[in-house]
């Protein structure tokens, strides 16, 4: 295809996601057919021990191997799309039509960005209402103060991503400073609630310990903590690599 026929280019940093990776996939791919754009899915691994590239390219993206780290990956990523605007979609998000349609209107109407309130989706079927109330709270935030985190499906136009310098290289809240980078461009918008995401890490650690945690990062970081002291803090939390 040539890069004119190209509309969205969603974009996977991925890591280990051999249990969810197919389905972000085929729902990506599904979805971008269902809104009638033309697009491509692509997964940028970051260096995964597990099947998430053989499992990405059977469910029809094209992966990029790119060093470790969110932004890096997805900054391969972007380097490589061809389409006229990007979403940065985590490896356990399920994406649907309703959100490339709202994401192209809204980029059409003239917006900078944007990004989608959640629906964290429950995978041990234990903690329906409490993952309800965590999205409730995460979508009121996300209307009052217009912020996304990194799991919000930000999206952009492929040029003002580039122009921006592509997703800022930090150890972490990369999201919150890409967000805080498009807000200053122009005008954002906030769509959904459409993006069903996986509740795992609330489960895994707790709700509210994980709640806690991830404020007290943001605060943190308000307070000029650096990036990579609150990496080192969030890895100790949940015992990442």
């Amino acid at each position: 295809m040539n890069k004119e026929q190209i509309k969205v280019s969603i974009l996977i940093a991925a890591l280990e996601e051999e249990r969810w990776i197919g389905h972000a996939v085929s729902a990506a791919l599904a979805s971008v057919s269902a809104a009638g754009l033309r697009g491509e899915v692509i997964v940028c691994d970051g260096g995964s021990q597990d099947a998430t590239r053989e499992r990405a390219k059977r469910s029809g993206a094209l992966v990029l191997q790119a060093p470790k780290g969110r932004a890096k990956q997805l900054n391969a990523g972007l380097r490589a799309a061809r389409g006229d605007w990007v979403m940065l979609l985590h490896a356990d998000a399920l994406c649907n039509p309703r959100m490339l349609e709202a994401a192209d209107a809204s980029l059409e109407r003239g917006a900078v960005g944007g990004w989608f309130q959640v629906d964290l989706l429950p995978e041990s079927g234990k903690s329906t209402n409490t993952l309800r109330l965590l999205s409730w709270g995460i979508n009121l935030r996300t209307r009052w103060f217009t912020t996304a985190t990194a799991d919000q499906a930000l999206f952009t136009s492929r040029e003002v991503l580039l122009d921006l310098g592509g997703v800022p290289d930090l150890p972490l809240m990369e999201g919150i400073a890409l967000a805080r980078a498009l807000r200053a461009r122009g005008a954002v918008v906030v769509l959904g609630p459409w993006l069903r995401i996986s509740g795992r890490r609330w489960e895994t650690y707790g709700p509210w310990r994980t709640t806690g945690k991830m404020y007290s990062l943001r605060l943190a970081h308000k307070l000029g903590v650096s990036e990579r002291t609150l990496a080192r803090f969030w890895r100790n939390h949940a015992g990442t690599r």
